[in-house]
């Protein structure tokens, strides 16, 4: 089964305005056609959509590029921010950084809700990898995450608990071993709880 993360106030989103209900729900379709498909938000070429290429759907179509929903590479059309939602997790981090570059690493694990350790393990290879001067090394997560379509169905899915694929599962076990992690990544319940065991230590319990 494959998994489609929508925000639940994708309804009233301002790039809707002027949009009638068959065309909100043909987008929602192509939407789930991309998670169904696997195409990590391909949707096909300029001029002949992959998803059942019937006049309303190009219409459609042009209305998502017109309002930035969809993006528009060399002749490929690709859903505006799919990897940062939709994403296996390592596609999510670099997605997220790349739009928030000033994001620390707990707004970073916030959002793409991956293990802390493992979050901060992928912050910090995307942002060297940035910063030896690659620029096209910014969005290469993402790429790579687009290019790799497969048929059949969402193996792992990106639900609300998704299963990343084999290949995001070997750099997980890798990233677990990470080095302890800086002060940064300190919750600010966890400091609360140390300063609170602190003067229990001062003053011999309250």
């Amino acid at each position: 089964m494959s998994w489609l993360r929508l925000d639940d106030s994708i309804d009233g989103h301002p790039k809707f305005a002027g949009w009638t209900d068959a065309q909100k729900w043909k987008w929602i379709e192509l939407m789930c056609w991309s998670a169904r498909q696997r195409t990590n938000g391909w949707l096909g070429h300029l001029g002949t959509p992959a998803h059942v290429p019937t006049r309303r759907t190009r219409e459609v179509v042009d209305k998502a590029i017109s309002c930035g929903l969809i993006d528009v590479i060399g002749d490929e059309l690709w859903i505006h921010d799919w990897a940062l939602y939709n994403g296996d997790l390592p596609a999510r981090v670099a997605a997220y950084c790349a739009k928030y570059p000033q994001a620390s690493a707990n707004e970073v694990q916030r959002f793409t809700g991956g293990t802390r350790s493992v979050v901060l393990e992928l912050v910090r290879s995307y942002r060297s990898s940035t910063d030896e001067g690659g620029s096209d090394r910014t969005t290469e997560t993402v790429r790579s995450n687009r290019r790799e379509r497969h048929k059949g169905g969402s193996e792992g899915g990106s639900g609300p608990h998704p299963q990343e694929n084999p290949a995001s599962k070997q750099a997980v076990v890798q990233h677990e071993a990470a080095p302890a992690e800086p002060a940064e990544m300190t919750s600010l319940g966890e400091s609360v709880e140390q300063w609170w065991r602190d003067v229990n230590d001062d003053t011999g319990g309250l």
